[in-house]
């Protein structure tokens, strides 16, 4: 299997079409390692891919979602979490079942992490800090 085909079967499978990108030498957010990475979970049988395991909320979910953080992230001043904490929520973030890796987002609440991490305001949808 070329990686063209590898491509086209796992965003089929994700709907992550950043993929084509980190796969492009040409891109400037070409990774060398996902290549051999997306060829390897192509040949993952579709029913045990873990992305298909867990899908997003809804987008109207994800809108609401997003709009009550951006309220609270306001009516809070604009506090953010020294790096440390930043650093500890990410981390816990990192080893939860509702990581999505390849979007660094949590599928629970559809919220990316790089952001949410650091917001006072924010907390774990599924309460884990």
């Amino acid at each position: 299997m070329n990686l063209s085909e590898a491509l086209d079967i796992v965003v089929a499978r994700t709907g992550h079409v950043r993929y084509r990108d980190l796969c492009d030498p040409k891109h400037p957010a070409f990774d060398p390692t996902y290549p051999p990475w997306i060829i390897s979970q192509a040949h993952k049988p579709a029913a045990t891919s873990e992305v298909q395991a867990q899908t997003y909320p809804s987008i109207g979910k994800q809108v609401v979602n997003a709009a009550g953080a951006a309220v609270r992230f306001v009516a809070s001043g604009f506090a953010r979490v020294d790096e440390a904490e930043a650093l500890r929520r990410l981390a816990i973030c990192q080893g939860c079942e509702h990581f999505d890796a390849g979007q660094d987002r949590c599928r629970k609440c559809a919220c990316w992490l790089a952001y949410k991490a650091y917001a006072k305001s924010e907390k774990c949808p599924v309460a884990k800090w």
